[in-house]
């Protein structure tokens, strides 16, 4: 493996992220270097993980934005979820799963940095308090983004789900475009500048 740099972006985006709930030892930064990659930055588009892989992989983000996505019938795209900087995806449902997760984790945005930790890194230590938290932390991160977008796909009207969208999913509005929103919510970017629109005007 690579031998990362003390002043290496993503390394240390990764190290405060993890410092900002844990105190660290130097064991502890010692074997986050041993134990990353670092992937350069990514083109958008990129797919790092293909829906019925056998890899076990978790993808922290540092830069950028990844999606996971699925295409119906006639290639259209539809955005599952999202990690932003700061957030993680797993390429199944969790640690311990043997079942790959679904859809493709592709790059949505050019020059996405992103830090790969493979699963056997992270189960060696889990018994550690402080690698405990800082899985603990990224899959509550996912699991509060999936729980609005449940109820998203709850509600019926295209208006109203993109309201409830611009109100309870704020970080996600500031760094998605128009087309992405709309493949995240399922309806189309007319139905996204009415709603604008109306949004605007009460």
């Amino acid at each position: 493996m690579t031998i990362i740099r003390n002043n290496n972006p993503s390394y240390l985006a990764l190290l405060r992220f993890w410092k900002k709930h844990c105190l660290l030892e130097k064991w502890h930064i010692d074997w986050l270097k041993q134990n990353i990659e670092v992937i350069p930055a990514l083109s958008k588009d990129e797919i790092l993980y293909v829906e019925g892989e056998r890899q076990k992989n978790l993808y922290f983000v540092s830069r950028g934005a990844l999606a996971r996505i699925r295409y119906d019938g006639n290639y259209k795209i539809y955005i599952l979820s999202l990690a932003l900087p700061e957030m993680a995806m797993m390429s199944t449902t969790h640690l311990y799963s043997h079942t790959p997760s679904i859809g493709n984790i592709i790059v949505l945005h050019a020059n996405t940095r992103v830090v790969r930790i493979s699963y056997n890194s992270i189960k060696y230590v889990q018994h550690i308090p402080e690698v405990n938290t800082l899985i603990s932390i990224l899959n509550n991160k996912k699991k509060k983004q999936l729980a609005q977008l449940r109820i998203l796909s709850t509600i019926n009207s295209p208006t109203d789900r993109y309201l409830y969208f611009i109100k309870n999913l704020k970080d996600l509005k500031n760094q998605i475009t128009h087309k992405e929103v709309a493949q995240l919510l399922g309806i189309s970017r007319a139905s996204i500048f009415r709603a604008s629109n109306t949004w605007r005007n009460k």
